[in-house]
């Protein structure tokens, strides 16, 4: 081995290999963690099922509106979802107020905005059943409800596996401030009974 320069710190094994270990600023970083949810609006749709279709062996597509629904086959399958009374959702246009501000869009209703905890917590089922499963949320915009699901799901899915790396690598956050303020309020709870909970009481005083 080469004589130590000045400066210089070199490590060894534990059984006093020669072999220096790499510089920190030379090893390489752990790859980032594999998407496992994304976030599609109705604009979109088409191409992008298309897309992550071909890429992900099984895709389980969780529709939040009546238009999105897409008949399943081959390695696509279509979740039926449904509120607390439940009642298949159908949230449209209307809950966002389109783009042009969608911060003050028309609210949903308790048992639908409480619901989506249900709905994350069926996407939890899914992703930890099958680890080839690839899970997309759909809703006509993309920038609220959909993302929302998918954060909601992410803390139930790091609740169940301890330890675990992020599921929603490249999903955003909801633009809608109340949805922002209901992540921070559900980021302590540990199971959807509690999210729940927590939603509930949320939209009751807040929403």
């Amino acid at each position: 081995m080469e004589p130590e320069k000045p400066g210089e710190k070199v490590s060894f094994t534990d059984d006093d290999d020669d072999d220096d270990v790499a510089p920190a600023a030379n090893r390489q970083r752990a790859p980032p963690p594999p998407r496992r949810i994304a976030v599609v609006s109705s604009k979109t749709a088409a191409s992008s099922l298309l897309d992550i279709a071909e890429e992900h062996k099984n895709v389980h597509i969780f529709p939040l509106s009546y238009k999105l629904r897409r008949s399943g086959g081959g390695n696509i399958k279509v979740h039926r979802l449904t509120d607390e009374n439940f009642i298949d959702y159908n949230i449209g246009s209307e809950h966002i107020n389109a783009k042009v501000d969608p911060e003050n869009g028309e609210d949903l209703g308790c048992a639908e905005f409480v619901g989506l905890a249900g709905v994350a917590d069926e996407i939890v089922d899914v992703l930890s059943e099958d680890n080839k499963a690839f899970v997309v949320v759909t809703d006509p915009w993309g920038i609220n409800y959909a993302p929302f699901v998918a954060c909601l799901a992410q803390r139930l899915y790091t609740v169940k596996h301890r330890g675990s790396r992020s599921i929603t690598s490249g999903v955003r956050k909801p633009k809608n401030a109340k949805l922002k303020e209901a992540l921070k309020k559900i980021g302590k709870t540990t199971s959807v009974i509690q999210m729940r909970g927590a939603l509930r009481d949320f939209y009751n005083k807040d929403f």
